[in-house]
C-alpha cells in the first residue's frame, strides 16, 4: 500500500509554497511547519508536496494524522508519532537515512507533540518532520511556512471547478465572473470557504449566495455546511466548525479580545500584498477594547497570540504594524460577542463609534489630498461597522436561548449527554453501536445548533432534568485506549 494517499480533489496554485518546501527539504531543514487559518489548505499543500517527493523516490514518506485525537490525550499522541517512526526502514529504491514524517493537524496537541518532535529529531539525524498547524510548534530551529489565501485568479478558478461539480457552469461572461469573484473575496479567498460557497449553488444562484455574504447581522455563512457526508472531517463541514475549532484552542482573554475586535471593520490584504485594507492600530484596540478584564498592558501580547493562532492577521512595515480580522472571522467573533452579553456588545460598539468620531473631528482640518480621502473612507467604514454591531440579531437572544436544546434530535441529545459526561467519541460510538465518523458528525452538529465553540461547552446546555444522568454516565466513563494511526 502506498505511504501517501492519493488526492481526493483538485489542487490549485501554491507553486511558490511548493518551491519553498522543496528548497527547505533539499537544504536539510529538520522541522518545517505549515501554519495558517483553518481551511486555508495546509493539509492539501503538504499532501501534494510529499506526493511529489514520493514519486521522486528521494525520501521515505510517512503520514500521521492527529486531527481526531483529543487535546488531553498525551499518551495517544505519543503512540501515533512513535508508531509512525518505528516503521522507518530501508526500501530497495530509497535512501534509508532520508525520511519525511508528516504530522498533520498539531495545533491542539502542541504540549504533547512539541517535546516528542525534539526527541525524534535528536534521535534520527536523517529525519525531516513536516507539520501542519494553526500555530507554530515552538522548536528552536523550526522553519515556518505561512500558507496564504489563494490569489483572486486562483480563487476564481477553484470556485468555477467546484461549481461545475454541483451542476452550475459559470461561463466566460464578465458579469457572472464578477459575481463569482466577489463571492471569493467575501470568503477571504479561503479554499475551504470557496468550496462551501460553491456547494450552496445546489440550492440557489451565485447572486443569492453573494447576498448571503452580507458581512452584517444577517450574514448566513455560519449556517453553511459542506453538504458532503463522506470525505470531510467534522471540523471542516462548515464555516462555523472551522472557526470554532480555532476559537476553542484560545485562552479566555484571547477569546474575549477576539470577540471585542469584531466591532472593527473587517480587513483584507490588498492584491498587491503591500498594504492591508483597513488595518487596526494598537492605540485604537486599547482605546476600544481595554478595561479591567483586559488591561491595556496585556493587549499587545494578546494580539500577538491571536496572530500566532491564525485568527488575526498582521501587516508589518519597516516602521509600524497593524492588525485586521478577515470577514469570516469577524462575523464569527461578532456572533460570539452578541451571545456572550448583548448589553456589553452595545457598550463596546458605542466606545468604538465614539473613538472614530473623535478622530474625524480632530482630523478634518487636513482633508485635502486623495490620501486624506482614503483615510476618511476608512474611518467612515469603522463607524458603519460600529452601527452594524449595534444592530439586533435576526432572532433576539432571550427568545433564542431556551430553544437551543430543543433543536437537537433525540439521537443528538443522547450523544450530548455522553459528551457532557466526558466520554470520548470513540467510546460513545461503541456504546451507541455506531461509527466514530457518525458520532464526530453528531458532535459537530450539536456544537453548531447550540452555537458553541468547543465540545467542553456542551455541559452548560444540559437541561436540569438530565443532570443526574450526566453525573451517572460520568462515573461510568471508560478509560481511554490508545489509538494508532499509521499510513503505510
Amino acid at each position: 500500500m502506498s505511504l501517501v494517499q492519493a488526492p481526493t480533489s483538485e489542487f490549485v496554485g501554491r507553486q511558490v509554497e511548493l518551491d519553498r518546501l522543496g528548497g527547505l527539504l533539499a537544504g536539510g531543514a529538520r522541522l518545517i511547519t505549515l501554519v495558517g487559518p483553518g481551511g486555508i489548505g495546509k493539509t492539501r499543500l503538504v499532501g501534494e508536496f510529499v506526493r511529489r517527493v514520493h514519486r521522486a523516490r528521494s525520501h521515505l514518506v510517512y503520514w500521521a494524522s492527529l486531527a481526531e485525537l483529543e487535546g488531553d490525550c498525551r499518551a495517544t499522541a505519543q503512540d501515533v508519532v512513535q508508531s509512525a517512526v518505528c516503521t522507518f526502514g530501508g526500501g530497495s529504491n530509497y535512501s534509508a537515512d532520508r525520511a519525511v514524517l508528516v504530522l498533520d493537524n498539531c495545533e491542539h496537541l502542541l504540549g504533547a507533540v512539541g517535546p516528542l518532535i525534539a526527541d525524534l529529531l535528536a534521535a534520527a539525524p536523517g529525519l525531516t518532520i513536516l507539520a501542519t498547524s494553526r500555530e507554530p510548534i515552538g522548536w528552536v530551529d523550526e522553519y515556518i511556512v505561512t500558507v496564504p489565501p489563494l490569489s483572486p485568479v486562483q480563487s476564481l478558478e477553484l470556485f468555477r471547478q467546484r461549481a461545475e461539480l454541483v451542476g452550475w457552469v459559470i461561463p466566460d461572461d464578465s458579469q457572472q465572473l464578477a459575481v463569482a469573484a466577489r463571492i471569493c473575496r467575501r470568503v477571504d479567498h479561503n479554499p475551504l470557504f470557496i468550496r462551501l460557497a460553491a456547494a450552496r449553488l445546489r440550492h440557489q444562484p451565485p447572486a443569492m449566495v453573494l447576498r448571503e455574504l452580507s458581512g452584517g447581522a444577517d450574514d448566513k455563512r455560519l449556517r453553511w455546511t459542506h453538504g458532503a457526508r463522506a470525505g470531510t472531517e467534522a471540523r471542516h463541514r462548515g464555516v462555523y466548525d472551522v472557526l470554532a475549532w480555532s476559537f476553542a484552542l484560545c485562552g479566555v482573554r484571547e477569546q474575549l479580545l477576539l470577540e471585542r475586535l469584531s466591532v472593527f471593520a473587517a480587513g483584507h490584504q490588498t492584491d498587491d500584498g503591500e498594504s492591508p485594507h483597513r488595518g487596526i492600530e494598537l492605540d485604537a484596540v486599547i482605546a476600544v477594547c481595554a478595561d479591567d478584564i483586559l488591561p491595556a498592558g496585556q493587549i499587545e501580547h494578546l494580539l500577538e497570540r491571536l496572530t500566532e493562532r491564525s485568527l488575526l492577521s498582521v501587516h508589518l512595515t519597516p516602521a509600524a504594524m497593524s492588525w485586521y480580522l478577515v470577514e469570516s472571522v469577524q462575523v464569527f467573533a461578532r456572533d460570539r460577542l452578541h451571545h456572550r452579553d448583548r448589553a456589553a456588545a452595545e457598550l463596546l460598539s458605542a466606545r468604538h463609534r465614539r473613538y472614530f468620531c473623535d478622530k474625524v473631528a480632530a482630523g478634518h482640518v487636513g482633508w485635502h489630498s486623495p490620501a486624506d480621502k482614503s483615510w476618511i473612507d476608512s474611518v467612515g467604514q469603522e463607524i458603519r461597522s460600529a452601527v452594524e454591531v449595534s444592530r439586533p440579531l435576526p432572532v433576539p437572544l432571550p427568545a433564542r436561548t431556551p430553544s437551543l436544546w430543543s433543536e437537537l434530535s433525540q439521537a443528538e441529545r443522547d450523544v450530548a449527554v455522553f459528551a457532557a459526561a466526558g466520554w470520548p467519541n470513540s467510546a460513545i460510538a461503541v456504546r451507541r453501536h455506531s461509527s466514530v465518523r457518525t458520532v464526530d458528525a453528531q458532535v459537530a452538529t450539536i456544537r453548531q445548533k447550540l452555537m458553541i465553540a468547543s465540545r467542553n461547552e456542551i455541559a452548560r446546555h444540559i437541561p436540569e432534568e438530565l443532570a443526574e444522568r450526566v453525573r451517572h454516565e460520568s462515573e461510568r466513563r471508560p478509560r481511554r485506549t490508545s489509538r494508532v494511526a499509521r499510513y503505510r
